[in-house]
């Protein structure tokens, strides 16, 4: 009996996990997708790493170099607890460091976020975006 219990947790921890790589995959390729159309590909650079003020380095899922010199740096955050402080810890010494870069939190679902947690990314980004919504201001980050 132990035995079919534990296979059982093992398969449904399995088909968990996978579930939740599936999503994240998706949501990285929404994210792509959007600023892929937004800019000219060789501009977007998947996992950019970047030195905050503390010089500690901190990889972000995405980078967009602007014509200005900046750059704009995405990061596909979810709502557990975890993510959101390591978040606001890279976003407040980035921001720390260049003050001017637009700095995006994109999320996947605003309506899971809890009012708190919204209001603390507020803080150290330029955006909180919800991934699924239209993305129509960021060229003007460009100017």
């Amino acid at each position: 009996m132990a035995l079919v219990a534990e296979a059982s947790r093992a398969w449904a921890t399995l088909m968990l996990e996978r579930s939740v790589r599936h999503r994240e995959r998706a949501l990285f390729e929404v994210v792509k997708d959007k600023l892929e159309r937004a800019y000219s590909s060789p501009m977007v650079q998947p996992k950019v790493a970047v030195l905050g003020a503390s010089s500690s380095q901190y990889d972000f899922d995405f980078g967009v170099k602007l014509s200005d010199g900046r750059i704009a740096l995405f990061e596909i955050i979810s709502p557990a607890p975890p993510s959101v402080a390591f978040a606001h810890t890279k976003f407040s010494d980035v921001q720390r460091a260049q003050p001017d870069w637009p700095r995006e939190a994109v999320v996947e679902n605003l309506n899971d976020w809890p009012a708190e947690a919204l209001a603390l990314l507020s803080q150290v980004t330029s955006h909180v975006r919800p991934a699924s919504a239209e993305w129509k201001d960021l060229p003007l980050m460009a100017a």
